[in-house]
């Protein structure tokens, strides 16, 4: 049994998942998706993607209703857009502008801590 919170979060979440996530796990498992391997809530900095594929680096969100007007979903995809800028600045060697705005409460911080982690 793991003490690691990511891997205990992640398997809470696997075990509460809504019905629309289990039917398209029933449908991506075991890789019957043109022989893709996916796993289920896979860890993305301080977030969970419903579903990926790491060979090729594609994450699928699921949203049902509980995302209804949800602060925590803007600061995900946000993390997630500023995360893949850096990525393929770093892939063609370029610089890249991303600005992330919003008031205070909005997870800028959050987003902003959690990239420096990743990138060092």
């Amino acid at each position: 049994m793991t003490n690691n919170p990511t891997v205990l979060r992640a398997r809470e979440l696997r075990q509460t998942a809504n019905p629309a996530e289990q039917c398209l796990w029933n449908a991506l498992k075991g890789k019957q998706l043109s022989g893709y391997k996916f796993t289920r809530q896979f860890a993305v900095g301080p977030y969970f993607a419903d579903f990926a594929c790491r060979r090729h680096f594609l994450l699928i969100e699921i949203d049902g209703s509980q995302h209804i007007e949800s602060g925590y979903d803007e600061q995900r995809d946000a993390y997630n857009y500023v995360l893949h800028a850096v990525e393929r600045a770093r892939r063609s060697n370029t610089k890249t502008a991303v600005i992330v705005s919003g008031g205070p409460g909005s997870g800028k911080s959050v987003i902003a801590l959690s990239l420096l982690g990743e990138m060092s």
